[in-house]
C-alpha cells in the first residue's frame, strides 16, 4: 500500500470478459427497469441510479471476488484472516454530464467502520468499462485514510 495515497492498484484483477458480462447485465437491468438505452445518451439520467439489489443478489458480480482479489487480501491480512462477503459488489453507476466538469461540492460521503471492526474493511472498486477523464465515475480522495487515523486518535 502506498502510505501517501492509501490505495493499491490491482491491474488485471478482473478479467476483461467478466467485466464486459457484468457491464452488459447492468445495461440490461437499466433498460428493463428505467428504459435507459446504452446507445442513446439522451436516455441517460443526470443523477446516479440506485436500487441494484436484484442484480447484486443475482450473483452477477461474483467474479469481482475472484482469485486475484483473494490473493491480494490474503497478502494484506493473512490467509484465512478475512471473510468473503455474501454478495460481491454494489454497482455505483454514474453517467457523464454535459458541459465542463467541476469538482462536486455535494454528494461527498465517508465510508468508515469503527476501529473495533476486525479485520479492517477494504473498499474495492472494479471498473467495468473505460472511465475517461471527466466522464463519470466515482471520486476517491487519496490520503483520506490518514484523516480517519487522525480521527481515531
Amino acid at each position: 500500500m502506498r502510505d501517501a495515497t492509501g490505495l493499491i492498484v490491482l491491474r488485471g484483477a478482473l478479467a476483461r470478459e467478466s467485466a464486459g458480462a457484468m457491464s452488459d447485465r447492468l445495461w440490461e437491468f437499466l433498460a428493463e427497469r428505467d428504459a435507459i438505452d446504452r446507445d442513446d445518451p439522451s436516455t441517460w439520467p443526470l443523477e446516479a441510479p440506485t436500487g441494484f439489489q436484484p442484480v447484486t443478489h443475482s450473483g452477477a458480480f461474483r467474479e469481482v471476488g475472484g482469485e486475484p482479489l483473494g490473493a491480494a487480501l490474503d497478502a494484506l491480512f493473512g490467509a484465512g484472516r478475512w471473510a468473503r462477503p455474501r454478495w460481491w459488489g454494489r454497482p455505483l453507476v454514474t453517467f457523464p454530464a454535459a458541459g465542463e466538469w467541476e469538482l462536486p461540492v455535494r454528494g461527498w460521503h465517508f465510508d468508515f467502520m469503527p476501529a473495533t471492526v476486525e479485520p479492517r474493511p477494504v473498499q474495492y472498486f472494479a471498473f467495468l468499462n473505460e472511465v475517461r477523464p471527466r466522464g463519470g465515475g466515482t471520486l476517491v480522495l487519496t490520503g483520506s485514510h490518514r484523516l480517519v487515523a487522525a480521527y481515531l486518535r
